[in-house]
C-alpha cells in the first residue's frame, strides 16, 4: 500500500481515539488488520512503542461505526459522516444535534470520522510544516531542526571544556588530571547522603511516622526532595539493596541510661482513667473508635473524632475512622487489666492464696511476683 495517502495513527489519534473495528495497516509486516480486542485498542490510543515495530509504522485502512453517547465526539470542524434516517456524508461535527434533539442523530445510532477529509487536513499540515522548513532555509541557512541540533552539541563541546576535559581526536573527551576547580560541585558519597537524610529527618520540628502501617508517600516525597536538591545520580536499584533486621530499630529506640536504666519510646494511649476523669484526646494519642478498631488521634471536626487505623486488618490504607467523641473507647492498660481480673476473681472465690498462686504462674497480664 501507498502510505502517502494514507493517515499515520499518531495524527488520527489526536481526533478521535480507535475502536473496536477499526482497521489499520503495518508498513514492516505489509499487512492489514482489524482492532477486535479492547485491550489492543487501547494500547494504539496510547503512544504505541514496540521492540521492533513503532508509532509511525502504522495507517489508518478505514475507520469502523461509532455509537453516538449524547455529546458531540470531536472538534466543531471535524469532518464526519453521520448515519441515522439516510446516510450524511463530509459534514462538520458542530452541525449535528448529538443529544437527539431535532431528530438528527439520536443515541445509541452511529457516527465515524470522514477519512477523505482528514486526510486532506493531514497533507495540509505537512505542507505547512514543510514551507516552515523551507522559510528556515531561506532565511537562516538551516531547516531548524539541524540547527538545534547543531546548538546542542556546541553547548556540550563547551560545558566539557568548562569542566576541565580536552579533546585529542578519540570518541571521548579525556577529563582533567588533579583536583577539581572549586565550582565544580562535588557529589556527596553514598553513605553521607544517608546521615545527612536521617540528619534531616530527626531534627524536624514535627514529628513524621514511618512504617508497614503508614502512608509511604511522604517519605518517597522526602527522599526525592532530598535527592534533587543535593543533585544525586544513579539509577535506583531496590534489588541490590539490603536492610537490616527490625530489631536493629528496637535496640535503638532503648536509650541506656546509668541512672535511670533503659527507657522506651511509648505511645500515648487514651486510659480508662482519662475517660473517668473527663481528659480529651491530644494530637497522636491511640484509642478504639465506635466498632472497637484501635486508631490514633488525628484531628476533629464538629464532634466528630478523626483518626488513623493503626489496626489495619480488613481497612483500605487510605480510609480514615471518623466517629461521635462520646463514642470512642478506652486502650485498656496492664494496670486496667489486672484490676480487672482481680476484681473479677473475688467476685467467684474468697481464698486469696489461689490468687497468689495465679500471679506467681504469671497468669495475670501486667502483675509480676516479686516476694520470696
Amino acid at each position: 500500500m501507498d502510505t502517502k495517502t494514507m493517515i499515520p495513527i499518531d495524527f488520527s489519534r489526536k481526533i478521535t481515539p480507535f475502536v473496536l473495528g477499526d482497521i489499520l495497516y503495518s508498513e514492516s509486516i505489509d499487512e492489514s488488520f482489524e482492532i477486535d480486542e479492547e485491550d489492543q485498542a487501547a494500547a494504539f490510543n496510547l503512544k504505541y512503542t514496540g521492540v521492533t515495530i513503532h508509532d509511525n509504522d502504522y495507517f489508518v485502512v478505514s475507520f469502523a461505526d461509532r455509537p453516538n453517547t449524547g455529546t458531540q465526539p470531536v472538534g466543531d470542524d471535524v469532518m464526519i459522516n453521520v448515519d441515522f434516517d439516510h446516510l450524511c456524508e463530509n459534514i462538520p461535527a458542530s452541525s449535528v444535534f448529538w443529544e437527539g434533539e431535532g431528530g438528527a442523530i439520536g443515541v445509541g445510532e452511529t457516527w465515524k470520522p470522514n477519512k477523505e477529509s482528514m486526510l486532506k487536513q493531514y497533507q495540509a499540515e505537512q505542507l505547512e510544516q514543510e514551507a516552515k522548513r523551507m522559510d528556515n532555509i531561506t532565511m537562516n541557512g538551516n531547516d531548524g531542526e539541524h540547527y538545534e541540533k547543531a546548538n546542542i552539541e556546541k553547548a556540550a563541546v563547551k560545558t566539557l571544556g568548562n569542566l576541565g576535559y580536552s579533546y585529542h581526536g578519540s570518541e571521548l573527551w579525556k577529563p582533567p588530571i588533579g583536583k577539581k576547580p572549586d565550582y565544580i560541585e562535588k557529589e556527596i558519597n553514598a553513605a553521607t547522603a544517608l546521615y545527612a537524610f536521617a540528619g534531616w529527618l530527626t531534627s524536624m520540628k514535627e514529628p513524621i511516622t514511618f512504617s508497614a502501617s503508614n502512608w509511604a508517600t511522604p517519605a518517597a516525597d522526602m527522599a526525592a526532595a532530598f535527592i534533587e536538591l543535593n543533585n544525586l545520580s544513579g539509577d535506583i536499584d531496590f534489588d541490590s539493596v539490603k536492610t537490616p533486621n527490625d530489631s536493629v530499630i528496637s535496640k535503638a529506640l532503648v536509650n541506656e541510661s546509668e541512672d535511670d536504666g533503659p527507657s522506651v519510646v511509648e505511645t500515648p494511649v487514651f486510659t480508662q482513667a482519662m475517660k473517668d476523669s473527663g481528659s480529651r484526646l491530644t494530637i497522636g494519642m491511640h484509642y478504639l473508635d465506635d466498632v472497637g478498631k484501635r486508631c490514633e488521634y488525628v484531628g476533629i471536626s464538629s464532634s466528630c473524632i478523626i483518626g488513623r487505623y493503626v489496626d489495619m486488618e480488613n481497612v483500605r490504607s487510605d480510609h480514615l475512622s471518623v466517629c461521635d467523641e462520646g463514642k470512642i473507647e478506652p486502650i485498656q492498660t496492664d494496670e486496667d487489666n489486672a484490676s480487672q481480673y482481680i476484681n473479677e476473681y473475688f467476685e467467684e472465690n474468697d481464698d486469696a492464696k489461689l490468687l497468689i498462686e495465679e500471679i506467681k504462674a504469671g497468669k495475670i497480664h501486667g502483675v509480676k511476683w516479686v516476694g520470696k
